[in-house]
This record gives C-alpha cells, structure tokens and sequence, in this order.
C-alpha cells in the first residue's frame, strides 16, 4: 500500500493472520500457515489477537487449538474445543487433564476448579474409597464413621473388618 495515496501497489500481498486457537510464531519467515501459524497446546487458547495463547480459566479443559475458555453450553457443539470439568473431577487454571476428587471427597457437580472448593468431604457415617465419585456411601446398619472425608467406616463389635462391597 503506497502510504501517502492509499493505493495498492502492483505485486504487493495482503497479509493473512493466523486463525483464531492458534497463535503467530515468533521470527517465522511467514511464507506459508505451518512456518506461521501454530495451534495453541492443551490447557490454552488462541485470543483474537494470536499473539499468545492464553491459560484457560479454572473449571474448564481446553483441547489444542481451543479458540476460547468458554464452554459450549450445546452439547452437541464442541467444536469450539472447551469443555467443562466433568463430574468428580476438578480442573485448575491451564489443566490439560480432569484431575479426579480424592477417595473419601465427592463432586456432583461440573466445571470443579480446586480440590478445596469442589471435592466436598463425605459427612460423618459415609465414606468413598475411591476418586472421581459423584457421592457419598452409607457406612451401613452395622458400621460407622465419625470423621468427615473418610474413605473407610469402622464396624461394630470385635473382630469384625469393614467391606465397603456390602458395607
């Protein structure tokens, strides 16, 4: 473009950004898209900008290429590639994987950011023994638990051992 006409000058080529979910490489020669354009990695996403990938917010996956951290609340459309933490999971800022609700903590719910905020401790005469459970077991007729956030119960009566198969 001539600066002082505002022309187009003959031969000269409009530039091309990259597309949103990736991001301009730095000293690229920028001959074509692959010595350009790289997708954003797991746990980001591409702003408009596309000059980083940004972290994705906490209580979302971000797959590569994500174009932004808002999940689409559409479940048939998840081209967008954000998607919320499932059920008994959390996901902190930039996580590339679900992390799952420890054994003797449940999640009911999605888009769970930190294990302090969304694992929630089984109550007192529950348990779960094992992670990424959506609630809580009864200890049983037979069994007990005083402490919240147990994995295990304590059976009444000697000689007696807890099967949290039958409880």
């Amino acid at each position: 473009m001539n600066s002082t006409t505002n022309e187009l000058i003959i031969g000269s080529i409009k530039p091309t950004l990259c597309p949103a979910g990736t991001v301009t490489l730095e000293n690229s020669n920028q001959i074509n898209y692959e010595d350009t354009c790289a997708a954003c990695n797991p746990g980001t996403y591409g702003n408009e900008e596309r000059t980083e990938c940004l972290p994705c917010q906490s209580g979302v996956i971000c797959s590569i290429g994500s174009t932004t951290d808002i999940p689409s609340l559409d479940s048939a459309n998840y081209s967008i590639t954000a998607y919320p933490c499932p059920k008994g999971y959390y996901c902190t800022s930039g996580s590339i994987t679900p992390i799952p609700c420890p054994a003797g903590t449940y999640n009911r719910f999605t888009f769970g950011k930190s294990e302090t905020e969304s694992c929630l401790p089984c109550p007192a005469n529950y348990f779960t023994n094992q992670e990424a459970q959506l609630g809580c077991q009864f200890c049983g007729s037979e069994a007990s638990q005083d402490s919240p956030g147990s994995s295990n119960c304590v059976c009444n009566g000697l000689n007696r051992e807890f099967q949290s198969s039958d409880s």
